[in-house]
């Protein structure tokens, strides 16, 4: 099983904003006990030092916040769970899915698309789930899980697009 869940997505954040958080500190305490001359790249990083350390804290409350602690995309030997968004989360069973599709943009991130046979379609923006300072990561484990939990593995398609276009014909014709 393939989980992901929001409040750990928090945690990322907080512990990848923590090391430029510390390092914004101590620049800020440098540049106020020394007196010297300020520029602009002072004057940034002295912004950045309030930056970071509000930043790290706002995904820490965020952590902690027991709205948070739901279930945003699961793979199972069952179906697939989707909730982009807080209790509009949606259960499709592996029998029903005629395709899945894994959208990469190496700019913008992955998006999950998954076509059922009654030709409802189901999107969902993974980037939002893998993105720390506009660095997106390609989901591998999502991939991999997809493939070993789906009952046919002709199923499952990664397309490298533009996120943002029109790639639906593309999407779902397999060859």
């Amino acid at each position: 099983m393939y989980e992901i869940h929001k409040n750990k997505i928090y945690k990322l954040k907080v512990w990848l904003g923590i090391i430029p958080s510390i390092l914004s500190c101590i620049y800020v305490y440098k540049g106020v006990t020394n007196t010297y001359i300020w520029d602009s790249f002072s004057l940034f990083m002295l912004s950045l030092g309030f930056f970071f350390p509000l930043y790290t804290l706002y995904y820490f409350v965020k952590y902690f916040d027991k709205i948070n602690k739901n279930v945003v995309f699961r793979i199972d030997n069952y179906g697939i769970f989707l909730c982009p968004n807080r209790n509009e989360g949606v259960f499709i069973p592996w029998e029903k899915i005629k395709y899945m599709t894994f959208v990469y943009d190496d700019l913008r991130g992955t998006k999950v698309a998954i076509l059922q046979y009654n030709k409802k379609s189901h999107y969902m923006l993974l980037s939002d789930y893998f993105i720390f300072l506009k660095i997106h990561f390609y989901p591998r484990n999502a991939v991999k899980a997809a493939y070993k939990h789906a009952d046919n593995a002709k199923k499952i398609k990664e397309l490298k697009d533009y996120i943002n276009s029109n790639y639906e014909s593309g999407l779902w014709s397999f060859k």
